[in-house]
């Protein structure tokens, strides 16, 4: 009879495990597809999904293109600019007793490996708050992105209209410009530049809240702190500057950069709560004072 409940709790076992690897296994295949569609669609492998009218009176699509204060090359390596600060803090600062992984690490290790270690567990968690948070951009701008404040520039619709009109048909004629970028021209909302900028900037705010100490100084934490909070608004605000993005663009990309940096930040500080709970019920090891203590009666 026993044997035959243990089967059964095995096969119960198996079952739960399957099922736990397929979600995992169907979970990575979402992402994967939502990858190459937003690569595909980015890189104008097909033809563009929605193609956007305006109408001919729109004086907010019609500005002048003056180039970008922010590139978008400058944009991508600030992305990963938090990768090397984490790093260099974490090989600085780095200690076993304020690690996260201590709870979870067993036997000694070496600055050099428990720093890294500690910066790979950072890292990761960055950047998939990152990934999630340009797939939801890059999807957004496929299919609800609007035209920036210079189309009409960039496009050269070979329509000519007055008033009111509103123009559904059209063909872009301006061959000044790269296909993409005439293409990008439409995908104005809401703001990539914005959200990376904003993510980053409150991600390391609260990593160097928590993992610094004072730096020797009072003020040398909240000065590095102001720095990264000064480059998310700039880097936000110079693209209404430079006719780039509409404000409202700025403000939705911002405000999914905050989402997405709570939503990771949330569950990082759930990690560290539980490694906390973890280590005050560890049995702690007595010093060779207490254990005499504690033998004589004391």
């Amino acid at each position: 009879m026993r044997s035959k409940v243990e089967g059964i709790w095995d096969g119960v076992i198996n079952c739960r495990s399957f099922r736990l690897v397929h979600r995992v296994v169907t979970l990575r295949r979402v992402v994967w597809i939502l990858v190459i569609f937003v690569l595909v669609s980015e890189f104008g492998f097909f033809p563009q999904l929605v193609k956007r009218g305006y109408y001919c009176d729109d004086r907010s699509i019609q500005r002048p293109f003056t180039g970008d204060t922010v590139a978008t090359s400058v944009i991508i390596m600030s992305g990963f600019v938090p990768l090397f600060l984490i790093w260099i803090t974490e090989v600085i600062f780095y200690s076993p007793s304020s690690s996260l992984l201590s709870s979870r690490s067993s036997g000694t290790s070496t600055r050099w490996s428990g720093s890294w270690n500690q910066s790979w567990y950072w890292i990761k968690k960055y950047g998939k708050g990152l990934i999630l948070k340009i797939l939801i951009v890059d999807i957004i701008k496929t299919f609800a992105g609007e035209h920036r404040p210079h189309f009409i520039e960039t496009c050269l619709p070979d329509i000519t209209c007055e008033g009111s009109e509103y123009v559904s048909t059209y063909t872009c004629t301006n061959t000044d410009y790269r296909p993409y970028f005439i293409r990008d021209a439409s995908k104005s909302f809401p703001s990539g530049h914005s959200s990376v900028s904003v993510y980053g900037s409150i991600f390391m705010i609260w990593y160097l809240q928590k993992r610094c100490p004072k730096m020797g100084s009072i003020i040398a934490l909240p000065l590095c702190q102001v720095v990264v909070a000064t480059w998310g608004i700039f880097c936000s605000l110079s693209r209404i500057i430079d006719n780039r993005h509409h404000w409202w663009d700025v403000l939705a990309g911002a405000f999914i950069g905050v989402v997405a940096a709570y939503l990771t930040l949330s569950q990082l500080r759930q990690i560290q709560a539980e490694s906390e709970r973890a280590d005050l019920q560890r049995p702690r090891h007595q010093s060779r004072f207490e254990q005499c203590a504690l033998s004589a009666g004391i």
